[in-house]
């Protein structure tokens, strides 16, 4: 599939889990990390729940997302206080197949995310990926203790 200059035209597809305690929202796919999208838990616990997102051109899924709500950044990190609540993009990944072709689908799929909750301060704990965060312009926060017990948390705060 030819995905050159339909980025405007992602598609983002709320995944909801029915089926038990433990499944996933996701159909298996080869083009995804199978360990980060099996078995995730329905039963979440907290107030906040989470959002699983889907991304999809012309009904193909591009990309994945899972959403944490109603989050906060870590106490050690030093994050100052600018938005009143935040959310944290805990698994963001591209298709295997549209990895690495230069296509900004990860890209355009973080603007979808901030599209969705324009309001509130979005997290992500860089997971080897201080490149793409540091490429969006997301201010990096690194724990006071390093790596590699801690990871880099990169935030968008959003615009008032």
């Amino acid at each position: 599939m030819a995905l050159q200059g339909q980025l405007d035209c992602i598609e983002v597809h709320p995944e909801h889990v029915f089926r038990s305690v433990y499944n996933s929202p996701f159909e298996t796919s080869p083009d995804f990390t199978l360990g980060w999208w099996s078995d995730v838990p329905y039963s979440y616990g907290g107030s906040g729940g989470i959002e699983f997102l889907s991304f999809r051109i012309a009904g193909v899924e591009v990309a994945r997302a899972q959403i944490m709500l109603d989050r906060l950044p870590g106490p050690d990190y030093g994050v100052p206080r600018i938005a009143s609540e935040y959310v944290e993009l805990s698994f963001l990944e591209v298709a295997a197949r549209y990895q690495r072709q230069g296509l900004g689908l990860g890209t355009r799929a973080v603007q979808c995310v901030i599209e969705r909750y324009p309001s509130v301060g979005l997290l992500a704990y860089s997971e080897e990926a201080d490149g793409f965060w540091d490429a969006l312009g997301w201010r990096k926060f690194n724990h006071p203790q390093g790596m590699p017990g801690y990871r880099p948390l990169y935030v968008w705060f959003p615009k008032n």
